[in-house]
């Protein structure tokens, strides 16, 4: 019977020899050390003799050689090697942000940071294939094999004789490029854009290469490049769309809440009068730089009812505005973030800095709440699927994860860091719910009724706050969606609504009567 009492995990590396966890005795439930807190024991269990050595304590990634005789287990701020014969355990040389791939029980190519290493397990010696500067080199393309221990706790190997794919990343523009290495050789594939690439692959069993590449003004095109030709475009979508193509868009910087340095990127309408003034709609949820390398491909079909083009071709500009953490807590940083991009927004002469609209879904639909309650910068909020009471939900149970909800408060996206009992005074200065007598702007609020992840009843209780104090609200229930909306119908319904939403309180286009009808009694 492989499963043993107190274990779990159960991973076979060969010769009687299994990989399992030690159940922690002093954890409350299965998600107390998500979020980066804590580590799972990790136990050798010798089926033949019934032995157990207990290995190391892992908090991050662990690589497990094609037969299963050494374990590379990151550690901190390093590596280290453990023989599953010997029972030792040693450092390895590497530096942390190398990552390995086995490529025989005794050899191991390193490939991360700056570098290329390759490193023979018997003497330990490393020896450099490639180096360059200010770059980030990945493999991308290497066989793995997942197992019962977890994300990024598997067997991973490479073939030595065959191409090495590489993603390199240029840390000066972020700009990227493809290319494969061979006999220590680098060979480029895709020169280095900063367009958005995906799909990359290899095409047959020669060095030829397909990928789509798009950016927030490029249509996507199927691009293929055949042994050492020039790279031939094949394909362009979106012939309809092509107007898109003539996006404006302004890139700036400010500080964080934490200090950081973070990025707003601001989509102007489409063939925008340079004398004019234009209302804004500002998206907010965490960091937002990958969506400026998506083409703006209009479409009624939308999961949050947020769409970037359909707002331009409608007259308003767009910033996706980044947020940065700091030890005050997920609400506080916000409202921070924001304000500093609003301060260095006043500088743009084409914006109406009366007319400012912000939206946020999930977490930032939590931001938003927080916002609203915190600050007079703007007409109008949209909220959707969104927590408005951090510590009503802290004790609740999430059916979409199958665990308290408290795990991610003090860790993941809000990282309170502290529990409730440890620190209230920071959940009640994080709490949106608290201070909604403040909101100064109509809040449209939105949710599906079969949400499993963030309980619907956080819209309700907002809208309840809301009318209490008789602050403009309207909240949308739509029955059985989850936690994005999932048929078309109800996609282009809540579409529409923002779109009338802020065209109704930032652009006066009052003669929309859905909205006239239910919030004409609260001003």
């Amino acid at each position: 019977i492989m499963t043993r009492p107190g274990y779990f995990g159960e991973t076979a590396i060969g010769n009687n020899l299994y990989l399992l966890y030690a159940v922690d005795k002093q954890q409350v439930d299965k998600m107390d050390k998500a979020g980066d807190k804590g580590s799972d024991e990790l136990y050798l269990w010798n089926s033949s003799g019934n032995s157990y050595t207990k290995i190391a304590d892992v908090d991050k990634q662990m690589v497990i050689s094609p037969t299963g005789k050494y374990l590379v287990i990151q550690r901190a701020h390093k590596w280290q090697l453990y023989n599953t014969v010997t029972l030792k355990m040693e450092d390895l040389d590497a530096g942390e942000k190398m990552i390995p791939y086995f490529t025989s029980d005794t050899d191991i190519l390193w490939v991360g940071g700056n570098r290329i290493a390759r490193q023979d397990l018997n003497s330990k010696k490393i020896t450099d294939l490639y180096r360059r500067t200010n770059v980030t080199i990945e493999l991308i393309d290497f066989d793995k094999i997942g197992t019962e221990l977890g994300y990024r706790r598997d067997f991973r190997k490479v073939d030595l004789t065959k191409s090495l794919v590489l993603q390199i990343t240029d840390k000066s523009n972020d700009h990227t490029s493809y290319a494969y290495f061979r006999n220590r050789k680098l060979h480029v594939i895709c020169p280095s854009t900063g367009d958005g690439i995906t799909g990359f692959n290899k095409l047959g069993n020669k060095e030829d290469y397909f990928w789509v590449e798009e950016n927030y003004n490029k249509r996507p095109r199927l691009v293929v490049k055949k042994g050492r030709s020039t790279p031939k475009v094949i394909y362009r979508s979106d012939p309809a769309n092509e107007k898109f193509e003539q996006t404006e868009l302004i890139r700036f910087s400010y500080n964080g809440s934490d200090g950081e340095k973070i990025k707003g990127n601001l989509f102007m309408p489409l063939n925008y009068d340079r004398t004019k003034k234009y209302p804004v709609v500002v998206h907010i949820y965490e960091k937002q730089e990958y969506m400026t390398k998506n083409f703006l491909r209009p479409s009624f079909s939308n999961s949050t009812g947020y769409s970037i083009p359909l707002l331009m071709d409608d007259g308003f500009a767009v910033l996706l505005a980044d947020i940065s953490q700091s030890d005050k807590g997920a609400g506080i940083s916000a409202v921070e973030s924001i304000h500093n991009a609003l301060d260095e927004m006043q500088n743009f002469k084409n914006i109406d800095m009366s007319k400012i609209g912000l939206i946020g879904q999930s977490f930032g639909g939590y931001q938003t709440n927080f916002i609203a309650t915190h600050s007079n910068r703007f007409a109008a909020y949209v909220s959707g699927a969104a927590v408005s009471d951090v510590i009503r939900t802290y004790y609740a149970y999430n059916h979409h994860f199958k665990a308290p909800d408290y795990y991610r408060y003090e860790g993941r996206q809000y990282w309170f860091r502290d529990t409730v009992a440890q620190n209230p005074e920071k959940y009640i200065k994080n709490n949106p719910i608290m201070s909604v007598q403040n909101v100064s702007a109509p809040m449209l609020l939105w949710t599906g009724t079969d949400d499993a992840n963030v309980s619907p009843e956080g819209t309700k209780s907002m809208f309840i706050a809301l009318r209490k104090y008789r602050k403009p609200v309207i909240a949308l229930f739509y029955d059985k969606e989850k936690h994005v909306m999932g048929k078309y119908e109800t996609q282009k319904d809540l579409t529409v609504r923002i779109l009338d939403w802020f065209n109704y309180h930032l652009k006066d286009q009052i003669n929309i009567p859905w909205i006239q009808k239910y919030i004409k009694n609260t001003q």
